[in-house]
């Protein structure tokens, strides 16, 4: 069944406003009379909005925190959010009475950034208090997105969408080298079926400040996506996987998590099942000329939806990046733990023993 289940149940329960996000227009500005709890994005992530001003939450915007990442607030801060990929400072900024620190990533461990970081240096071991991370074992899970249960039917001509299908397989990537080697892998699988290559890694445009008509594209013209991992980590399932599921095609995944606790099985095809590229190629290829097994995943796929939030960036008034992320919700459990501190208080000794403990390998 579907992975993440409780998330997704909490979500809907709550009454979690699924609507795309847009980065260049930041959370409502603060008007409470009450005194909230401030959460400061110390150091944010790239696709977080800048907000200079209090701003109240995306998910549950009638609590009594703000959000803000203009560092003035620091010493009335409740809790200080340190985006992990982002940090480049030697010492700690000063900290002040009662706070609780919070380390914040949305990445796994690579070689092409793990050891320039903040993070591995002695005097940032032992600040932080939770963890807000897309892993299950971090204090506050933030995923990427997770799937619901649709409440009814879609109603599609799934014979019209395999027979308007002109491609195969088509995949887009701009980080050509990664831990996962899904390069490697897409060559030898490219040696038995056709792969477009949209991005930096082959020679195919499609830009991702155009991702909406990308989509449609994509969905209209092939039969099957590579939603390949960049590294092989537990619970590491990004947006390849979210973003593209709910379109008319099949995706063929490859990472580290077991999928089966993510989607329904047959819904999408995991190219770790098979014995080598040669095989899951063979078999990409006969589900291509099968009308009724290729529309049965469709149609399975479809009794359910991803739920994400879109962060778009625009500069002068045009959009030039979009990035994907499931976090609203956890920035709701962030502030209801801030009203109970107590109850949650925790202090990691050795952040990196956390950080690095074994979640990322290489794959076979």
């Amino acid at each position: 069944m579907v992975g993440l289940l409780s998330l997704a149940t909490q979500l809907m329960r709550s009454g979690y406003d699924t609507k795309k996000i847009s980065w260049w227009r930041p959370y409502p500005r603060d008007n409470a009379t009450e005194k909230p709890k401030i959460i400061l994005l110390y150091v944010k992530t790239k696709y977080q909005p800048v907000m200079e001003e209090l701003s109240t939450l995306r998910g549950c915007p009638e609590v009594k925190c703000r959000l803000t990442t203009n560092r003035v607030y620091l010493p009335n801060s409740s809790a200080v959010m340190f985006a992990a990929n982002f940090m480049y400072m030697e010492i700690p900024p000063p900290r002040h009475k009662d706070q609780v620190w919070i380390l914040h990533n949305h990445e796994p461990l690579q070689k092409r950034w793990v050891r320039r970081r903040s993070i591995w240096l002695p005097s940032w071991k032992n600040v932080f208090n939770w963890t807000f991370d897309y892993r299950m074992d971090s204090d506050i899970p933030a995923p990427y997105g997770v799937l619901q249960a649709r409440n009814g039917t879609i109603d599609k001509d799934y014979s019209a969408i395999f027979k308007h299908k002109s491609g195969a397989v088509a995949w887009m990537v701009s980080n050509c080298v990664a831990d996962g080697k899904r390069m490697d892998y897409v060559k030898k699988l490219m040696k038995y079926v056709q792969v477009d290559i949209y991005g930096a890694c082959g020679n195919l445009t499609c830009p991702r400040k155009d991702d909406p008509a990308c989509f449609e594209m994509l969905s209209s013209k092939y039969k099957f996506y590579l939603s390949f991992e960049s590294a092989f980590c537990k619970d590491y399932i990004t947006e390849k996987f979210f973003k593209f599921y709910e379109l008319n095609l099949i995706l063929i995944t490859r990472g580290g998590v077991d999928y089966t606790k993510q989607a329904e099985n047959n819904t999408y095809i995991n190219a770790m099942d098979f014995e080598s590229a040669k095989h899951l190629a063979d078999f990409v290829k006969r589900l291509a000329t099968n009308e009724t097994e290729y529309t049965g995943y469709l149609k399975r796929k479809d009794k359910y939806k991803p739920l994400y939030e879109e962060y778009r960036r625009k500069e002068e008034g045009v959009i030039v990046r979009r990035a994907y992320r499931l976090e609203a919700q956890g920035m709701c459990e962030v502030c209801r733990r801030l009203w109970d501190v107590e109850k949650y208080r925790k202090q990691y000794d050795d952040i990196t023993t956390w950080f690095n403990k074994g979640t990322c390998y290489l794959p076979p």
